[in-house]
C-alpha cells in the first residue's frame, strides 16, 4: 500500500484534535492471524514532520507478543497543543518535536521506552476555561530543562499490565512525565546540578553541627556550588532553612543567627543577588533528626 492518506480526529478533548497523515506507505509480508507478522510504515505528518514505524506481533493473541518501534521527526509541536491543553491546561505555541519509542508486550506486560526530543518549546498561559487533568508547572519545567541551545532531551519509561481495567497508555505516559515535570520545576537547582554533574546529595542538605562556630571548608565548597547554580539562571530563588535543636538561652540563638548571616554574606559575596536568596531558621529539630541547612529552590516564572 503506497501514497495513502488518513486523518485522525478526536472530539473528546477541550480543543478538537485533527491530525492528517499523508504519503502513507505500508510494507508487510505474509500477514496472518496466527504467528508473528512484520510490517513497516512510513508517513508525512502535519507541518513537514515524518513518521516511521516497525511492527512485529501476533494478531490473534496480541497480548502474548508485540514489538513496536516508532520514530517521529520534525513535527510542529503546535499540532499536539490540544493534548497539552487537556492534560495541563496550557497550550503549546511553538517548538519542534521528535520521539523515539520502543514498546513491547510479552504475556500482557507492557514495557515502553520513550525518548522525547524537543527544540525551542514555547508554552502559553494556563486556560481558565479548561479543567486540566493534571496541575503541572509545565512552563517552569520546560524552562529549566532547556539547555543553552534551547533543546530538551527526556527519557520517559512506561510500564503496565494491558489486562488491567485501568490500563491507559497515554495516562501512564503523562503520569511518568508529570512526576518528572514536578520534580524539576520544584527543585530547579537540583536539576541543574545533575545536568552539570554535581550530584544532588549536598544540594538538598548541608550538615552542620549545632555547636560549631563558623563553617568548614566542605560547607563553604557546597555553598560555592549552590552559588554557581543560582547564577546560571536568572529566575532561580535559593532557600536555605537552618534546622537546629531548640535554642536554650541567648548564646545558642545568637549562634544560629550569626551562622545565617555568615551563609547569607558568603553567598552574596559569591555573586548571588540578595533578592534571590532566602536564609531562615526553621522549627526546632527533635530526637535524631539531622542538623544543618535544608536546601530548596524555586523558579519564578509566570504560568
Amino acid at each position: 500500500m503506497e501514497h495513502c492518506a488518513l486523518t485522525y480526529v478526536n472530539h473528546t478533548l477541550p480543543d478538537p484534535f485533527t491530525f492528517p497523515i499523508t504519503n502513507l506507505t505500508v510494507n508487510a509480508t505474509d500477514l496472518s492471524l496466527g504467528g508473528n507478522n512484520n510490517a513497516m510504515l512510513r508517513a508525512t505528518l502535519p507541518g513537514g514532520g515524518h513518521l516511521a514505524l516497525r511492527w512485529e506481533g501476533n494478531l490473534d493473541h496480541w497480548k502474548q507478543h508485540q514489538d513496536l518501534f516508532l520514530t517521529v521527526k520534525g513535527l510542529d509541536l503546535k499540532q499536539l497543543s490540544p493534548w497539552t491543553v487537556a492534560y495541563t491546561g496550557q497550550p503549546v505555541e511553538d517548538g519542534i518535536f521528535g520521539l523515539t519509542s520502543h514498546n513491547t508486550i510479552e504475556n500482557s506486560q507492557l514495557n515502553g521506552e520513550n525518548t522525547i526530543d524537543i527544540y525551542n518549546p514555547v508554552v502559553g498561559k494556563k486556560r481558565k476555561d479548561v479543567k486540566a487533568e493534571h496541575h503541572l508547572p509545565l512552563k517552569a519545567a520546560l524552562y529549566v530543562l532547556k539547555d543553552k541551545d534551547g533543546k530538551i532531551l527526556l527519557d520517559v519509561p512506561v510500564k503496565g499490565n494491558v489486562d488491567s481495567p485501568e490500563f491507559n497508555y497515554m495516562k501512564l505516559l503523562w503520569k511518568t512525565l508529570g512526576n518528572l515535570i514536578v520534580k524539576v520545576a520544584t527543585s530547579p537547582a537540583r536539576a541543574l546540578g545533575n545536568a552539570l554533574g554535581m550530584g544532588d546529595d549536598n544540594l538538598e542538605f548541608i550538615a552542620v553541627d549545632p555547636a560549631q562556630r563558623g563553617l568548614t571548608s566542605e560547607q563553604y565548597h557546597t555553598l560555592g556550588q549552590l552559588a554557581t547554580l543560582v547564577q546560571s539562571d536568572s529566575l532561580i530563588v535559593l532557600h536555605l532553612e537552618q534546622r537546629m535543636p531548640e535554642a536554650v538561652g541567648d548564646t545558642a540563638a545568637r549562634r544560629y543567627e550569626m551562622r545565617n548571616e555568615l551563609v547569607r554574606r558568603y553567598l552574596t559575596e559569591q555573586g548571588v543577588d540578595e533578592h534571590r536568596l532566602v536564609v531562615t531558621t526553621g522549627d526546632p529539630v527533635t530526637g535524631k533528626e539531622p542538623t544543618g541547612y535544608a536546601v530548596s529552590s524555586e523558579i519564578k516564572i509566570e504560568e
